[in-house]
């Protein structure tokens, strides 16, 4: 996957080791009217596939399956540097932030979006 302040997130699957084969467009950043356009910062992925997506404009992380479908967004209180899925059986998505870095529970039932 290739995600380096693009607005794009481009999965390649791989044909053999080190040969990827052709790109798609796995989903695209979530924007509303009037937001400044800012691409993504950092990527991190629970255990189930789903694909937690830094996204500065939004200030918040947008949360994707594997297919790429939208399952939500997860709301900071300020615009995210980058993201990871770690802790205790991989249950907590961290996230840095330029003031601080938060830590929130991943919930199987949401479909792997976070709680507080």
């Amino acid at each position: 996957m290739l995600w380096s302040g693009a607005l794009e997130l481009t999965a390649y699957p791989l044909e053999s080791a080190g040969a990827p084969g052709p790109g798609k467009v796995l989903c695209r950043l979530d924007f509303s009217r009037g937001d400044t356009v800012v691409g993504g910062r950092g990527l991190a992925v629970d255990d189930q596939g789903n694909l937690f997506l830094a996204h500065p404009a939004r200030k918040a992380i947008q949360v994707v399956n594997a297919e790429g479908a939208h399952l939500g967004l997860v709301a900071l209180p300020d615009r995210p540097v980058d993201c990871a899925v770690g802790g205790v059986g991989s249950k907590t998505l961290f996230v840095v932030t330029p003031t601080a870095v938060h830590s929130m529970k991943l919930e199987a039932g949401l479909n792997g979006i976070a709680s507080k």
